[in-house]
């Protein structure tokens, strides 16, 4: 996959990668979201290191702060393509995704309270909280689209040091 029909881009790693189109020129708050299940529900009081590659379609004309990661135990459903998900999303990106050749890292850590097993991916800020930069482009798409890849959350175990002494 790097030709996904209107746009193009690498994988950052494996045979494919998702897209979400993160704001939209013509409607209020025009959003979409990406969502996943876990193998097994988190484990309580247990932190977790959450990881995802983003970058910003060749295409763009917009570029955008905005994008979080919102954990929860239930299936997250957005009623209208026209709705922001009304959720503060525990590890957000607060900088303006500008690259369209390499990936930008966004992670965080996050303490489970039990039993979560969705992970949702977006733009969880309202058009008017979002800072911009535009793209002078005769070929730009009327709004922005970012790809996601590699989307993680692994269990940090606790680390202890050992003095030497029994």
């Amino acid at each position: 996959m790097p030709n996904s029909g209107q746009f193009y881009q690498q994988t950052h790693s494996g045979d494919g990668y998702a897209g979400i189109a993160g704001f939209y020129q013509y409607g209020t708050n025009r959003r979409e979201y990406l969502q996943g299940i876990f193998i097994s529900d988190l484990i309580a009081n247990s932190c977790y290191f959450a990881q995802l590659f983003i970058n910003s379609s060749n295409r763009n004309g917009y570029l955008h702060n905005g994008f979080g990661v919102y954990i929860s135990d239930t299936n997250i459903t957005q009623t209208s393509v026209s709705t922001v998900l009304d959720f503060q999303p525990q590890i957000t990106y607060q900088n303006i995704i500008i690259d369209s050749v390499n990936w930008v890292k966004m992670s965080g850590y996050y303490l489970a309270v039990g039993n979560e097993n969705y992970i949702t991916i977006g733009n969880y800020l309202e058009d008017n909280e979002l800072v911009f930069d535009t793209i002078v482009n005769s070929f730009a798409y009327d709004g922005s689209y970012y790809y996601i890849d590699d989307v993680s959350i692994v269990l940090k175990l606790p680390s202890f040091a050992y003095s030497g002494e029994d």
